[in-house]
């Protein structure tokens, strides 16, 4: 990934496969130009996507989003939000979207199948567990 700069952000290498994505606190108006993107909130989160004109998403666990990241976004709340990702494509392309975030997730939760299991990406730093 390289457009991503508001930090902390954990990016993506925008596979068109599920990948794990997070950020922590408010992530300002920016654009990533890579395309539509879909994320699927997998923690207990709660906040606001909104884009240049301020419209508003409200966000929580479970939520399904899409982003046409070519497009002003950001995203308002406290703490932090874990997500599985998908993307990007050149077009909308919800339900085959869909049925990669449903093959990521499935691999999350079956037992032994790290391997196959979405994985975080652009991890420059070792994440801090204390």
């Amino acid at each position: 990934m390289t457009s991503i700069v508001h930090k902390p952000v954990l990016g993506t290498a925008n596979t068109q496969q599920a990948e794990l994505y997070g950020w922590n606190y408010g992530v300002g108006l920016h654009t990533d130009n890579n395309g539509f993107i879909y994320l699927l909130i997998l923690n207990d989160a709660k906040g606001e996507l909104y884009d240049e004109e301020y419209n508003r998403q409200a966000f929580k666990q479970g939520t399904l989003i899409k982003i046409n990241d070519r497009k002003l976004h950001a995203v308002q709340q406290r703490g932090h939000t874990v997500a599985l990702f998908v993307g990007a494509f050149e077009y909308e392309c919800d339900q085959q979207a869909i049925d990669l975030l449903n093959k990521g997730l499935n691999a999350l939760c079956a037992l032994n199948t790290q391997a196959a299991a979405p994985k975080c990406h652009d991890l420059n730093e070792p994440i801090n567990t204390t």
